[in-house]
């Protein structure tokens, strides 16, 4: 509830009751509410293979890596809804990217360098930690 009523008065907050704020509101609140259930899901799960990979080290920077990877696409769209050209353009940009070979090797490219980042990103924490 908090985080509907938190990007509710943001978009009030900016003055723009169009649409595309709207849209960008919605969108920021579902994807930072499907991270926590995802979040919480994971920690709690006595699902075998959740379980295992969650107890290797190894593989569960992979998967949190994953995960941020693919919540920076959600929160990107997101924001080029609210505050670039808008919904339409953006549903044609994924279509586009979807829709060709070169798309999805595009697509590939950046999932890549955003898992690498992540997995810096997680790197760099333990090194922080563990100094």
């Amino acid at each position: 509830v908090n985080i509907v009523v938190t990007f509710a008065f943001t978009t009030m907050w900016h003055g723009d009751y169009g649409a595309s704020l709207l849209v960008w509101g919605s969108i920021m609140a579902l994807g930072i509410i499907f991270e926590m259930a995802v979040n919480r899901w994971y920690w709690s799960t006595s699902l075998g293979v959740v379980g295992y990979v969650r107890n290797h080290a190894y593989l569960n920077r992979y998967v949190h890596a994953l995960g941020g990877a693919t919540i920076i696409f959600v929160l990107v769209s997101a924001n080029m809804i609210g505050y670039g050209p808008g919904f339409d353009v953006i549903v044609d940009v994924w279509k586009k990217l979807l829709a060709s070979y070169v798309g999805w090797y595009t697509l590939f490219l950046c999932a890549s360098t955003l898992f690498v980042q992540q997995l810096l990103l997680i790197y760099a924490k333990y090194l922080q930690c563990n100094g």
